[in-house]
């Protein structure tokens, strides 16, 4: 079961959340084996970048119904139209953000939500896997946590991937959160070339990587 959310006093969540939020357990719960470790890992408080794989379009929504606060995501513009996803993380608060560019709208609300002490959630690849294990992480996330200077929480989660085609053969399908040590990246004696942006957000995915069973870990598996 998630730990208790009395944990989190400066969480305010909204109803639509919570109602969203206990949808998608019983559904977890009935159509998928859910197993989450490493809750004692989490922070009793924000402000807070989860950094997560990203293997499955549900992963999202799972992350959001299964820890115990309210985390705001970040999925990319090209889902804000597309049912159920586009509507469902819309309503629960999520960011969209246009990739291959500077989207400083977006910037704007992921500083506004880290300043409030909220928790914001992001997947330093970029984008979904398309061949089922980690993808080189992109330069920006790590851009962008040195430019907030927030902590990080590595989370992996895996078997998303799988539900779906469980569901259609109805079987339950194992799924796993791992939950990892909070952690920053050094602060920078000097603006940072894109190179040295590259090795912070490749530190950023070991983390992660650490979490995952080796066979999840792609092009961080030799390192």
């Amino acid at each position: 079961m998630p730990a208790s959310s009395d944990k989190y006093p400066t969480q305010k969540i909204p109803l639509f959340y919570r109602l969203l939020r206990a949808v998608v357990r019983v559904l977890l719960s009935m159509l998928s084996k859910l197993t989450v470790t490493g809750k004692d890992n989490l922070p009793s408080s924000g402000p807070c970048i989860l950094v997560i794989n990203h293997l499955h379009l549900l992963d999202p929504i799972v992350l959001m119904a299964t820890l115990p606060f309210k985390v705001d995501v970040l999925i990319a513009e090209k889902y804000r139209k597309k049912f159920p996803i586009g509507p469902i993380v819309k309503l629960a608060g999520a960011t969209f953000v246009r990739r291959g560019e500077v989207d400083r709208k977006a910037l704007r609300k992921c500083l506004s939500i880290l300043d409030s002490g909220g928790i914001l959630g992001m997947s330093p690849e970029g984008t979904r896997s398309k061949t089922g294990v980690l993808q080189r992480a992109k330069s920006g996330v790590a851009y962008f946590v040195q430019k907030t200077g927030a902590p990080l929480l590595p989370i992996a989660i895996w078997g998303t991937e799988k539900v779906v085609s469980g569901w259609k053969s109805f079987r339950r399908q194992e799924v796993h959160i791992c939950i990892g040590e909070l952690f920053s990246l050094p602060s920078p004696e000097k603006k940072l070339r894109s190179k040295d942006l590259q090795v912070l957000a490749d530190q950023i995915m070991l983390r992660i990587a650490e979490l995952l069973p080796e066979e999840y870990r792609g092009a961080y598996a030799h390192q």
